[in-house]
């Protein structure tokens, strides 16, 4: 990974650790517009549960993100998801009401 790419994966394992629970118990995705990937396909309340969302530089970029924090840091969720718009990673604490 270069070194940007590293910098947001970090970014993100941070915010994670601060709001705790293990890496499993943390979906992590891509989307050309994560909040309402957030919002609308995963249930996640905007105001109130834990997430997060970067931007990447390029949809590569992204993907090499998601699978780094999906293979080294075990998190939940499932690579190959986007389109080439997609340059935005997200990553959410899963609870019962969100989706998964």
């Amino acid at each position: 990974m270069t070194n940007e790419q590293m910098q947001i994966a970090n970014e993100i394992v941070s915010f994670m650790d601060q709001r705790g629970g293990p890496a499993r118990s943390w979906y992590v995705g891509i989307s050309a517009n994560a909040r309402d990937r957030l919002v609308v396909d995963h249930h996640v309340p905007e105001n109130s549960d834990s997430w997060i969302c970067c931007q990447a530089r390029t949809t590569e970029d992204a993907r090499q993100i998601e699978w780094h924090l999906l293979t080294q840091i075990h998190t939940q969720g499932g690579p190959g998801g986007g389109d080439g718009t997609t340059n935005q990673i997200y990553a959410y604490r899963m609870s019962s009401h969100t989706s998964p």
